[in-house]
């Protein structure tokens, strides 16, 4: 075979193989339309699902109301990322019921009166100092794995009226400066009451497998 022919053969056989793009107007049409079917599937199916999470929490006990006045600070307000609140002892259990749900910037400031959460774009928490119980350091909360000592943790019982007592909440903090979190666990260990006999909580403990990227 000369060496020309060859050549021929050898471009038409790489034009042969070279997938063709796609370039009828109709066809790109209906890849995008399937595309945005596919996402807006999604998209309501989650939502249905966080509405009916909101809808299984409407039983917890209205959130206390920020103080008036808060008194003098105890420690320096820490800013960073509220992460999300959960059922104590479940870190995977998010609370979407009372505006608790969406991760927002704030700060905490701590008082002898309790915990203030300030976040950007929501409602103010707070955590009155009778009702917290405990505190620590985490790597995952909310669905959220960030790594050994990433983010804060408060328990504290929300609803304390009647012999049941009230329902115990982790809520997550994740400071700019993570080495901060040791001396809020410690100051928040000094406010720290037992939880009420009969609070409710998960049965299901805290547990972190993967680091975030």
């Amino acid at each position: 075979m000369a060496a020309g022919e060859h050549s021929v053969n050898h471009r038409l056989a790489g034009v042969a193989m070279t997938p063709r793009p796609v370039t009828d107007l109709g066809t790109r049409l209906l890849l995008t339309l399937a595309v945005l079917a596919l996402a807006a599937a999604a998209y309501l199916l989650m939502r249905r699902g966080w509405r009916r999470r909101a809808r299984s929490q409407a039983t917890l006990p209205p959130l206390p109301p920020p103080p008036a006045a808060d008194g003098p600070a105890l420690l320096d307000p820490l800013p960073g990322l509220y992460v999300g609140t959960t059922r104590a002892g479940d870190w995977l259990d998010r609370i979407a019921a009372q505006d608790l749900s969406a991760r927002a910037r704030g700060r905490l400031r701590l008082t002898a009166t309790g915990v203030t959460v300030d976040r950007d774009g929501a409602s103010t928490l707070f955590l009155p100092g009778p009702a917290i119980r405990d505190a620590r350091v985490d790597s995952a909360h909310a669905g959220k794995v960030v790594g050994p000592g990433g983010v804060l943790v408060i328990t504290w019982e929300l609803g304390r009226s009647g012999p049941d007592g009230g329902a115990l909440l982790d809520t997550g903090f994740r400071a700019d400066h993570h080495d901060q979190h040791d001396v809020w666990v410690r100051a928040l260990r000094h406010l720290a009451t037992p939880a009420t006999p009969g609070a409710t909580t998960s049965a299901t403990t805290s547990a972190a497998t993967e680091v975030a990227p």
